[in-house]
C-alpha cells in the first residue's frame, strides 16, 4: 500500500516537473518567437529608412562611372537652388511648369546633369556640308564591329574649337561601315557648343543625358535629355527633403549631402579616377 502511494507520488512529482518543464520550454521558445518576429519588423524598418540613402549613393557613383568610363572632358553641371539652365544660360523647359506642379523643382534643393557616351562607336568625319538647317556628315566608325548609331539621337560633335550637341539620325553604313548622318545643331544640357559644326572632325553617339533634380513633390527624379528637348520626366526616389550637391575640378570630386523625411541623412564624397583630356587632344590622338 505505501509502495502504491509512494509509487503515486513519484508519479505525480514527475508530472509536476514535466509540465513546469514544458512550460519553460514553451514560454522561451514564444519569447524567443517574438523576439525574432520583432527584430525582423525592425530590420525592416530600418531597411526601408536606409534604402532613400542607399538609392542616392548608386546615382552618385553611376554618375562618377559615367564620367570615367573616358577621359573626354565632359563633366557633370550643377543647377543650384533647382534653377535647371541649358549651357547657355537659359533655363529648361522643366522651369516653365507652374511652381505648384509636383515635378516643378524643389528651390530648396540642387540638381546635377550627367551625360553618358559611347566613345567606342565613335565616327570620324570624312565629309562636312550644309543642306539647309541640317549638317550632313559623312563618318565612319573607329571600330567597325562595335558601331551600331541607328537608334541614337544625340550626338556630341567635336572640333579643334570645341564640342557641341547635334540631334538626328543616320542612313545605312556602306560596305566599309561608313554612313551619312543629317543632324541638327542645338541647345545641350552639357556641351559648351563651342565652334561651327562644319569643322567637326568625330562623332560620338550619347547613350544618355540626365539631370537628377528634387521636384515640389519630393520626389527624387531622372529628367531625359535630347538636346533641347526633354523625353522622359521619371520618379526614382520619393521622401527627400534636402539634396544639396557641390563639384570640385581637378580631380573632379562631387560631395552630396542627403536628409530623408524619414530623418535620415548622410554626407558622401565620390572623386573620379581619370584627368579629363581636352578636344585638341583627342581628335590628334583619334586613329
Amino acid at each position: 500500500m505505501k509502495d502504491d502511494l509512494a509509487s503515486k507520488g513519484f508519479s505525480t512529482l514527475e508530472l509536476v516537473l514535466s509540465l513546469a518543464l514544458s512550460s519553460l520550454i514553451v514560454s522561451g521558445t514564444l519569447a524567443l518567437f517574438f523576439s525574432l518576429t520583432n527584430f525582423s519588423i525592425e530590420a525592416e524598418i530600418r531597411t526601408e529608412a536606409d534604402y532613400g540613402l542607399i538609392r542616392i549613393k548608386e546615382e552618385i557613383a553611376q554618375i562618377i562611372a559615367e564620367l570615367d568610363s573616358n577621359r573626354l572632358n565632359i563633366t557633370p553641371r550643377l543647377h543650384k537652388a533647382g534653377k535647371i539652365k541649358f549651357t547657355d544660360g537659359s533655363f529648361n523647359p522643366i522651369m516653365s511648369l507652374s511652381p505648384s506642379a509636383a515635378n516643378y523643382p524643389a528651390t530648396d534643393a540642387d540638381a546635377v546633369t550627367s551625360v553618358a557616351v559611347r566613345v567606342l562607336e565613335s565616327h570620324k568625319v570624312k565629309d562636312a556640308r550644309l543642306s539647309g538647317s541640317h549638317y550632313i556628315f559623312l563618318a565612319c566608325p573607329r571600330w567597325k564591329k562595335l558601331a551600331n548609331p541607328g537608334a541614337i539621337r544625340s550626338f556630341v560633335a567635336f572640333s579643334a574649337d570645341g564640342s557641341f550637341e547635334l540631334t538626328g539620325g543616320s542612313d545605312s553604313a556602306d560596305s566599309s561601315g561608313c554612313r551619312n548622318f543629317s543632324l541638327l545643331q542645338q541647345k545641350s544640357m552639357s556641351l559648351n557648343n563651342s565652334g561651327s559644326p562644319l569643322n567637326a572632325r568625330i562623332l560620338i553617339p550619347i547613350e544618355r543625358q540626365y539631370t537628377l533634380y528634387v521636384g515640389s513633390d519630393r520626389q527624387l527624379r531622372y529628367l531625359g535629355h535630347a538636346g533641347a528637348s526633354n523625353i522622359e520626366n521619371q520618379p526614382l526616389l520619393e521622401g527627400v527633403e534636402l539634396f544639396q550637391v557641390s563639384l570640385k575640378e581637378k580631380p573632379l570630386v562631387m560631395s552630396v549631402f542627403v536628409k530623408m523625411m524619414n530623418g535620415k541623412k548622410t554626407e558622401l564624397s565620390q572623386s573620379a579616377l581619370f584627368a579629363r583630356e581636352e578636344a585638341f587632344n583627342f581628335i590628334f590622338n583619334f586613329n
